[in-house]
């Protein structure tokens, strides 16, 4: 039985996962296409549109699977409803190069990349990316269709809603708990717990000092 792996999406993150496929699971698929929409032009790796994808459903002779890459969370659920009514199987997409704790808990349709960090007892649930240098802390819970951009720090015992985004290096508290459909802007220090559906940035401005080393 040949196996086909669809990345959603064919920029930046999506770029990305190709990558990572390509030179750590090149045995595992038989095909691999990034999916793109119909306005994009092309994509740097061999693509389909996603209108295209109709054409493999059927395949008596070749297991799908799929990851989704890209970060709107109306489109992801878009793909993730369509997947699970054809019974297409999400797929980890895992650097090696990440550090992820035996005792951590991974969904299903997960990409970490390099320099990640999922640490002990920590469950990061369905279709969540963490990217380059996220650490996500002991006894964290990072649940459904979240995004940690690169670099963003989540302590232990942090509760992350779904379908949030975190910016990149920004830093969660211990102990607290983020709602979901949150937006974490980059370069935040949150220390209070978020409610649902906001939006937090970050009110750090930059100030002018006299060059005492000149």
């Amino acid at each position: 039985m040949k196996k086909l792996l669809f990345i959603i999406g064919g920029k930046s993150t999506g770029i990305e996962i190709r990558e990572v496929v390509d030179q750590f699971y090149n045995e595992v698929f038989d095909e691999v296409f990034n999916v793109i929409g119909e306005s994009e032009l092309s994509c740097n790796y061999s693509f389909i549109r996603d209108n295209e994808m109709l054409s493999y459903f059927d395949r008596n002779d070749t297991e799908l699977y799929y990851i989704i890459s890209i970060s709107n969370h109306k489109i992801r659920k878009k793909f993730i409803n369509e997947f699970a009514y054809k019974k297409i199987k999400p797929f980890n997409v895992i650097h090696p190069k990440s550090m992820i704790s035996k005792s951590a808990v991974l969904g299903k349709g997960i990409y970490i990349a390099h320099g990640a960090v999922i640490s002990s007892f920590a469950k990061v649930e369905d279709h969540c990316m963490i990217n380059y240098e996220g650490l996500i802390g002991h006894d964290s819970v990072v649940e459904e269709n979240c995004i940690l951009n690169p670099g963003c720090k989540i302590s232990g015992n942090v509760v992350i809603g779904n379908n949030t985004l975190i910016g990149s290096n920004s830093f969660i508290k211990q102990g607290l708990i983020v709602g979901e459909n949150v937006l974490v802007d980059a370069m935040c220090y949150i220390e209070r717990n978020i409610g649902p559906n906001k939006m937090y940035k970050s009110k750090i401005e930059l100030k002018e000092f006299k060059n005492i080393f000149k």
